[in-house]
């Protein structure tokens, strides 16, 4: 009996240290994992700071037209919402002197994007008319976005209705600054009248010191190719009535034929104040870049332009030419790779 209990009580005993031995010493397989997890977390860190630093901050700039012109508006708006949404990417909405202006600012690496139009942009990256023996060959876009529409402007009380009573009368006109797109087509228009700048009095003045020049009478009329309605020319119908008006349809033929990158567009009565309806040919303005350009900031910006295209149209009365349709339509140079790939990513490519 005696030995009975007295191995019962050792039995006890080195059960109750076992006990003690499992409590002051953890199993290790409990710390194991710990240890791991602790190793994966930098692992994690160390992959999503490569991720960081593929996207490091970007500094870039747009050059575009004249403050308050449509070009201006309109990346500025696109400029606006990149700025609001990207966590890499900075724009700097640029004043620019128009589409030949830009596309050489791009051709010199002053800057990475531009509002250039369809056919000043095919003449930059072919290095034909104005830019012969300079082409801009890296030269490529992100797809077209509104019209801009030729047009002349003159005052209300000037009795001139026509290209032809300009020549007629010897009339003084603007016909836009060195290097701008209303430059390049104020000579493609006066061509398909069967006219020169000799045959008018033209005089290269900026497009907000046209619109100045008719409200003080300094000249007879102003040639515009831009959005419409333009808004230094609506400023000044405030104060001075003005008249519009477009081409004929032999020169809408003609040059439709000669420019296959031309569209043919008409405007209602009232585009500007007390204006009438007119028909007359315009050019899609495209955002331009270059093939040196990062392809992934282009397919960011991209993606931010089409994912926000109707709040930035509605930034600008010409706006209303914008949509879906028109990204893709008649681009006159090729797309950048980045903004190609997004554009096949959504299918409006294959």
């Amino acid at each position: 009996m005696k030995k009975m209990l007295a191995l019962t009580l050792i039995t006890s005993m080195i059960l109750s240290c076992a006990a003690c031995s499992t409590q002051q010493n953890p199993p290790q397989k409990e710390t194991a994992p710990q240890a791991a997890s602790t190793n994966g977390g930098a692992e994690t860190t160390q992959a999503e700071q490569k991720k960081e630093e593929k996207k490091e901050q970007k500094n870039i700039s747009v050059v575009t037209g004249p403050v308050g012109g449509s070009m201006y508006v309109i990346s500025g708006a696109w400029a606006d919402i990149v700025n609001k949404t990207s966590p890499y990417i900075q724009v700097t909405n640029q004043v620019g002197g128009g589409s030949a202006y830009c596309a050489r600012v791009l051709g010199n690496n002053e800057a990475e994007f531009a509002m250039v139009g369809n056919d000043v942009a095919y003449y930059a990256r072919n290095g034909e008319d104005v830019f012969e023996g300079e082409a801009v060959d890296n030269l490529v876009c992100i797809g077209a976005l509104y019209a801009e529409g030729f047009h002349t402007i003159v005052r209300k009380d000037s009795g001139i209705t026509s290209i032809e009573d300009i020549a007629a009368n010897k009339k003084s006109v603007t016909v836009g600054p060195p290097g701008s797109g209303t430059l390049t087509n104020s000579q493609r228009v006066l061509d398909a009248y069967g006219l020169t700048f000799d045959d008018v009095k033209a005089k290269e003045l900026d497009f907000t010191e046209s619109a100045e020049a008719i409200r003080d009478g300094h000249v007879d009329a102003a040639f515009y190719m831009t959005g419409v309605p333009y808004g230094p020319v609506t400023d000044i119908s405030i104060t001075q009535p003005i008249n519009a008006f477009g081409l004929s349809q032999d020169a809408i033929d003609k040059l439709m034929e000669q420019y296959p990158f031309l569209v043919s567009i008409s405007y209602p009565e009232n585009t500007y104040e007390g204006t009438g309806g007119f028909d007359t040919v315009a050019v899609r303005m495209l955002i331009t870049t270059t093939t040196d350009v990062d392809e992934e900031v282009v397919y960011d910006l991209t993606k931010t332009l089409v994912e926000n295209l109707d709040q930035i149209a509605a930034t600008h009365s010409c706006g209303a030419t914008i949509s879906k349709d028109v990204l893709l339509d008649r681009l006159s140079i090729p797309l950048h790779p980045g903004a190609e790939r997004y554009y096949k990513e959504i299918g409006m490519l294959k």
